[in-house]
């Protein structure tokens, strides 16, 4: 995980910036607004029994009770349309929402296509003139 952190810190907009955590990242990481009446319960439960609190399961140590952060900023989920964000004025960039990948078209190294169905119809996006389109694994961070 040493070697992988330096990316992901650049990824995380966090509060808890520092060693775990980064700040000014495109993907928003925070507390949950709410918990349950029932969680916090939860937790009291478990520090009363003995189990130390833990205010950051990706902190230092992940021993203990606590409530875990989400990938959400102001209240709102945050993903992949932080990313989409920073790039909707491309021209290589289509956005279709609803749509399952089945697919991805490999050429030369490369990915000029991704074919992938909306509803039950199968469909395919088409390369652009200047074949300059690129499909990754969302999961994947870019360092």
């Amino acid at each position: 995980m040493s070697a992988s952190r330096p990316c992901y810190r650049r990824l995380e907009d966090n509060r808890l910036a520092g060693p775990y955590h980064g700040n000014g990242g495109p993907l928003g990481v925070s507390d949950l607004i709410a918990p349950t009446p029932l969680a916090r319960k939860f937790v009291i439960a478990c520090q009363q029994a003995g189990i130390p609190y833990t205010p950051d399961f990706n902190g230092e140590s992940q021993a203990g009770c606590g409530f875990y952060q989400v990938s959400q900023r102001d209240g709102r989920r945050s993903s992949a349309v932080e990313y989409l964000r920073q790039a909707q004025g491309r021209p290589n960039l289509t956005v279709r929402t609803g749509c399952l990948a089945t697919r991805i078209r490999i050429e030369k190294h490369r990915a000029p296509g991704v074919e992938y169905t909306r509803g039950w119809k199968p469909s395919s996006s088409a390369p652009s003139a200047k074949p300059s389109s690129r499909a990754a694994p969302s999961a994947r961070p870019s360092c």
